[in-house]
């Protein structure tokens, strides 16, 4: 079940009815020779991977966030047997009442679709620094991601975290500085096609994860880097 908003309240409420197990925000999936769905799952205030199985129960449930899979491609020929249950002819009225809803200011789009994604952390080294993210963001056409300790700090909003508690994203080329790789972080960062990480520790995991690992000071190397890319596009 997907972990939306609705997928968080309905998952536990149907695990519940079913007398069953139910792993939350789910970070993978897999499958044992036995059968067995193996919930991936953050642990330990996010710092290690559980791996979780449901032995004894049935049905096997769990959420997982939106983006942590890739879309496999569609086959339009492929056809499903339409299967007609009957319902009670009268269903018990709801036991939860909505009082009020208040829908939440959006921009007009989210970092998880984006293509380009620029992402920083504490590695840039202030709030000045970091700000200099979006103007290569711009460049590029992309957005930019924080991770928790530069949103806790102030460095950049809510909506731009990326990771275990914040948003799964799937672009095609991520471009990380200072970042150096745990885990809350790198949960929500397993759709990336290619990764550029920029950061002065070569043993970072940030690095060892990266398509193209740069070892320099993340916000010189930014300079740097946002210099050419102006020049490259006056050329």
């Amino acid at each position: 079940i997907g972990a939306t908003d609705f997928g968080r309240e309905f998952a536990p409420r149907l695990a519940k009815r079913l007398k069953t197990g139910l792993s939350a925000d789910c970070v993978g999936l897999d499958i044992t020779p036995e059968g067995l769905l193996v919930q991936i799952a953050p642990s330990f205030g996010g710092n290690m991977l559980a791996e979780i199985v449901t032995e004894k129960h049935r049905p096997q449930m769990a959420t997982v966030r939106p983006g942590t899979f890739k879309e496999i491609p569609h086959n339009y020929e492929r056809t499903a047997v339409v299967e007609r249950l009957p319902l009670p002819s009268s269903l018990p009225g709801p036991r939860v009442r909505l009082v009020e809803y208040e829908r939440a200011a959006q921009k007009g789009h989210t970092i998880e679709n984006a293509t380009v994604m620029v992402c920083g952390g504490r590695g840039m080294g202030n709030k000045k620094n970091f700000k200099k993210l979006d103007e290569l963001a711009r460049l590029l056409g992309g957005d930019v991601g924080a991770t928790r300790p530069v949103v806790y700090a102030g460095w950049a909003e809510h909506d731009a975290l990326v990771g275990q508690a914040g948003k799964h994203i799937k672009p095609k080329i991520l471009f990380s500085f200072g970042i150096s790789g745990a885990i809350q972080h790198t949960a929500g960062l397993g759709e990336a096609d290619f990764i550029v990480a920029i950061n002065k520790n070569p043993q970072a995991t940030m690095m060892k994860m990266a398509d193209v690992a740069v070892v320099a000071d993340a916000g010189d190397w930014l300079n740097h880097f946002i210099k050419e890319l102006k020049k490259r596009i006056r050329e």
